[in-house]
């Protein structure tokens, strides 16, 4: 609509209190039924395939290897995690994985159908923010008339759309699922409290959702800030009706910035985010201008999509010039929208500003990830979608004949994208094909080539050696590289070659001498050797770098068995079992231990 038009409609005298008291018709129960109906149907066709999907990349550290897990009571140790974790700092996100570890402990269906779950709800929540927007006055007479189904058409692309698997499938980051579905509810809890008599209750319910987002991820701390911008674009006229009509939902939902402030003041990721890392912000900022295009353009045609990028550092400004245009020129779009079309500009203010606190100029160790688009891609196909719905309805064409053509279209790219998400889940189930998959589009990428050769050792001792030539392009890429040093050695040892394998043990002491595994890894070369001492010494030093690391307890229990400490050997076992119930090879060793003290047992 021309913004000459629109203007007009904004001088028109009105009441001082709102834009008009919105309402917004209920659906009826049949359609509401079938149209969440379609949503589910849809988030399970397309993630079905993932139950089976193992760990990848830093799940194994937040999951397998995590020891706080492991017990739901005290709830306050299922809520933290070990330092520098993914999981640090998050205690929502670690309590979801101690609620999936007790149903069924390492094997991973249960998160993948917790995954799976987070994402629908949070669709059916987009569904409903959708719908009830399209009624405000501001757009109800453009679109008021199909706002169900237009609604139902966001949703579904939103849900099937393939870049939203780095987000559902890669099961860590359903961090940034789970923090989507609060932010979602928040928003979706204050437009309903404009709405209801019940308004002290959705106040209630918005503050804790987004209390719970802030305990789950820190790009919560922009819903506050989006909730007040939705009020001011779609429900009030001027920004001073704005805080006096809800200046206490506000009050409240700022209440739970100290939450996040709480959490990050201890620094729980420092070693892969914030100001102490070696990039400065200004190269940081430089580098999202290509990212962010990037992820603009895999809204639109999602392939390749890569699992980890290990992104390069732009050399200059020159590098990222024409990006930078290209951003800018949206930025600049965004900002005249919401002064000239604040229902465009909203979409803008969404998409920016959800990725401003992950691809603006706070640096992050890694500088692009496909899951930060997860609620950003709203945006993006809200917009496509409402576009799209104008333009078939300035056609000449019988309005349900355009409706029927338009619904046909977004079937198909529906189907498409379904298509799309389930071909790359199929990628995700098979832990060489992901890598495989991330060292051909990356193939500068250290982590993809050693997270490669692990996945090659662990496929069968025939890929050993395909193993070590992967580790040695880690290695080559980045030559200090410990955790492909600490592999190489593994793999080493497992040819017998013993003499490589503590040199490439010794290499990575040497880089990380604060790093636990390879102490642990040096300690199984000396105790296959006969060198228990040596081997005792290497265990004790990682338990004291790593205090909770079950395996070398179990591990030193059997170097002191062998040493003939066998209370030590005991107590050892005994730690292990408490920190990991269901580890076979420590009750197993505690057994042979417990025999050899007190003499086998005779038979009635």
């Amino acid at each position: 609509m021309p913004a000459r038009g629109y203007r007009r409609r904004r001088k028109a005298p009105t009441a001082n209190v709102a834009v008009a008291m919105p309402t917004c018709p209920p659906m009826p129960l049949w359609r509401t039924l079938a149209s969440a109906a379609v949503i589910v149907l849809l988030g399970v066709v397309c993630y079905r395939n993932t139950l089976d999907v193992p760990e990848v990349l830093d799940d194994s550290a937040s999951i397998s290897e995590n020891t706080y897990i492991r017990q739901l009571w005290p709830i306050t140790r299922a809520m933290q995690a070990p330092p520098q974790q993914t999981t640090a700092g998050r205690p929502i996100l670690a309590l979801s994985l101690a609620v999936n570890y007790a149903i069924s402990g390492t094997e991973m269906w249960s998160y993948h159908v917790f995954n799976t779950a987070a994402h629908v709800l949070a669709g059916l929540t987009l569904m409903g923010i959708v719908r009830r927007t399209l009624h405000t006055p501001r757009l109800a007479r453009r679109f008021g008339t199909w706002a169900s189904w237009l609604a139902l058409v966001c949703a579904a692309i939103w849900v099937a759309h393939p870049l939203q698997t780095a987000a559902v499938t890669y099961t860590i980051q359903r961090g940034e699922s789970m923090m989507g579905l609060f932010y979602l509810l928040t928003l979706y809890c204050s437009i309903r409290s404009y709405y209801s008599r019940r308004r002290a209750a959705w106040y209630a319910a918005a503050m804790t959702v987004c209390a719970l987002g802030m305990g789950t991820k820190e790009v919560m701390a922009t819903a506050p800030l989006m909730v007040a911008m939705y009020d001011r674009v779609f429900l009030f006229r001027s920004l001073r009706e704005t805080l006096k009509a809800r200046a206490g939902l506000y009050c409240a939902l700022a209440a739970t910035w100290a939450i996040l402030l709480a959490l990050v003041a201890g620094g729980p990721r420092s070693r892969s985010a914030g100001m102490g890392l070696a990039v400065t912000p200004l190269r940081y900022a430089q580098a999202q201008c290509g990212v962010i295009m990037h992820y603009i353009r895999l809204a639109f045609w999602p392939h390749p999509l890569v699992l980890d990028y290990a992104w390069r550092m732009p050399p200059g400004l020159a590098a990222v010039a024409v990006p930078a245009a290209g951003l800018a020129a949206l930025l600049a779009a965004t900002v005249l929208a919401l002064r000239y079309r604040p229902d465009a500009g909203f979409l803008g203010a969404w998409f920016f500003l959800i990725l401003g606190p992950t691809s603006s100029f706070i640096p992050i160790a890694d500088l692009a990830f496909e899951h930060r688009m997860y609620l950003s891609l709203a945006a993006v196909v809200a917009g496509v979608v409402l576009t799209a719905a104008w333009m078939l309805g300035r056609l000449r064409a019988h309005p349900r004949v355009a409706a029927a053509a338009g619904l046909a279209l977004a079937a198909a790219v529906v189907a498409l994208l379904a298509w799309g998400t389930r071909q790359r889940n199929e990628v995700f189930r098979d832990p060489r094909a992901i890598w495989e998959d991330t060292v051909r589009h990356a193939p500068h990428n250290a982590r993809a080539h050693n997270n490669l050769g692990y996945a090659e050792r662990r496929t069968g001792p025939e890929y050993i050696e395909g193993a070590i030539e992967e580790y040695n392009k880690a290695i080559e890429l980045d030559p200090k590289y410990v955790q492909a040093y600490s592999n190489r050695g593994v793999a080493y040892g497992y040819l017998g070659e013993n003499d490589k394998a503590l040199a490439d043990f010794n290499a990575a002491i040497k880089l990380s001498p604060g790093s636990a595994r390879p102490y642990y890894n040096r300690a199984v070369i000396s105790l296959l050797e006969e060198r228990y001492r040596d081997a005792e010494d290497d265990l004790t030093t990682a338990l004291r770098l790593e205090p909770n690391y079950a395996l070398v307890y179990t591990r030193r229990g059997e170097v002191r068995f062998r040493l003939g400490k066998l209370d030590e050997a005991m107590a050892d076992y005994d730690m292990a079992l408490r920190l990991m119930p269901d580890l076979a090879q420590a009750r197993e060793l505690r057994q042979q231990a417990l025999e050899s003290r007190n003499g086998p047992k005779r038979a009635n």
